[in-house]
């Protein structure tokens, strides 16, 4: 980040503020009394507030100096075909123009390749089942508690299904982590019931997906991502839901880059 931008930090409430090249006289490092902020009882969640207005004016110098020029302003994240591109039943990438059915879409920005049910198997769901007991945590969940053809109707057998089938010409399919999945989430086209790339996503079902995620408080439970909202909740594992298996090395900061 340049020498500009705002940055915090340091011992004993100390928190320096950059020199800017052009107006090095102006700004020097200043200790902020923690002990000014005080929560107030009456605002919601606790929120702090500063008990002196030079402490508002502080705030609002340091906003104005994180926009001063040299910052780096994050990218606007890609939409449609600039971020997802189809892929065939063989892995290599379909033309614009080419109208088959994609088996798998890969997303350029994380690095990720997606799964794609096939029409004709209609909606799938899958009870919540992991036998790894780093990833249960005490309770590996239910086997063939959902409705799939064929085969068992759980979230490990369904990407063992899918890495037997190499899919995509790939062995490597797995479910998602809870980040994973979150990063599915667009502004799909106004009357759409979820918030996914209804181009790329034909075979998105409004609903909440499963995530390889135990939820660690309540073992019982795991994570799904909701297609409705794009948000995530913990559910009971023995609850059946749709899955979608994904693959590849999760590129955390290429999200960064668009202030993700």
């Amino acid at each position: 980040m340049p020498s500009r931008c705002l940055r915090t930090g340091g011992r004993r409430g100390l928190y320096p503020i950059p020199v800017a090249e052009r107006n090095r006289h102006l700004w020097q490092a200043r200790r902020v009394d923690k002990r000014a902020m005080m929560p107030d009882p009456t605002w919601p969640m606790g929120r702090l507030h500063f008990r002196h207005a030079s402490r508002i004016r502080l705030t609002a110098a340091l906003a104005l100096l994180a926009l001063a020029p040299g910052c780096q302003q994050p990218a606007p994240l890609p939409v449609g075909a600039d971020r997802f591109e189809r892929l065939g039943n063989d892995g290599r990438a379909l033309a614009a123009a080419d109208a088959r059915p994609h088996a798998c879409v890969f997303d350029r920005v994380t690095g990720l390749t997606w799964a794609i049910t096939p029409a004709a198997d209609g909606p799938q769901t899958y009870s919540w089942f992991s036998s790894d007991p780093a990833v249960h945590v005490s309770d590996p969940g239910l086997q063939h508690g959902g409705q799939c053809r064929p085969g068992r109707c759980d979230t490990e057998a369904l990407a063992a299904a899918y890495n037997g089938a190499r899919h995509c010409g790939y062995a490597d399919w797995r479910l998602p982590q809870r980040d994973e999945a979150l990063t599915l989430a667009a502004r799909a086209p106004a009357g759409h019931e979820h918030v996914l790339d209804p181009e790329f996503f034909p075979d998105t079902v409004a609903g909440e997906y499963w995530t390889a995620e135990t939820f660690r408080m309540y073992p019982q439970s795991a994570w799904a991502f909701d297609t409705r909202t794009g948000l995530d909740r913990a559910d009971w594992k023995r609850q059946a839901k749709p899955a979608r298996p994904v693959r590849g090395t999760f590129e955390r900061h290429s999200l960064r880059r668009h202030g993700r």
